[in-house]
């Protein structure tokens, strides 16, 4: 334990809005695990780094598209990465961490820029502030109260809002999702599952809870 961080090697953590059991084996996209790769110390989407095989993919059994709730699986590589000055450790945020509200986190990721620009070809991140839970999720049943978003999940306990109030073009967006969101010396506190829209000035980008899963990840981890 260190600095309300567990910290577990071999293992990576994404969500898992298109991961479902075919007999009896997780599948991301309609592709068995062995057919995915994970890229290891490259800030490029699709060059550079290390390519490993993946061994096995663990959904949430919680799961729900519909809801959006318990959005985190773990992946386990086929091997070990070798640790070198661009592939290093993060840490999953422990059980007991609480995270103030307006706390500075940096979320990740390889999604658009804006709601009308193509993906970036290169790592990005950016500054957010953890959010009210209480006020992102009155505002998401506000938007859910009308018509064309009556079927968009509630904000639970097991998600955390982030973004930057009244300022647009701050936030995660399509192809962040399963990014992370980092706290602190390298915290994973947060993985990126759904927003209303890119950066969007008064709704915040939701994660999965990290905090709420330590237990889970950890006794997947073997």
């Amino acid at each position: 334990m260190d600095k309300g961080s567990i910290r577990v090697s071999q293992l990576q953590s994404t969500v898992a809005p298109t991961g479902e059991q075919k007999n009896g084996s997780p599948h991301f996209s309609g592709l068995p695990a062995a057919r995915w790769r994970v890229r290891l110390g490259s800030a490029a989407i699709n060059s550079g780094g290390s390519l490993h095989q993946v061994s096995r993919i663990t959904l949430h059994p919680q799961f729900s598209i519909f809801t959006a709730d318990h959005d985190i699986a773990v992946v386990r590589l086929a091997d070990q990465a070798v640790y070198s000055p661009s592939v290093g450790a993060a840490f999953i945020a422990a059980s007991t961490l609480e995270i103030e509200d307006g706390t500075k986190v940096t979320a990740l990721g390889w999604g658009d820029l804006s709601n009308d620009e193509d993906k970036p070809t290169t790592l990005k991140e950016v500054e957010l502030d953890v959010v009210n839970q209480e006020s992102c999720y009155q505002l998401y049943e506000l938007l859910k109260s009308q018509p064309d978003f009556l079927t968009w999940p509630s904000v639970t306990p097991q998600m955390m809002c982030i973004g930057v109030t009244d300022v647009g073009g701050k936030g995660n967006c399509a192809g962040d999702t399963g990014s992370p969101v980092m706290y602190g010396d390298n915290i994973v506190v947060g993985v990126a599952s759904w927003a209303y829209q890119c950066g969007d000035s008064e709704y915040p980008s939701v994660v999965t809870r990290v905090s709420n899963y330590t237990h889970w990840v950890v006794e997947n981890a073997v």
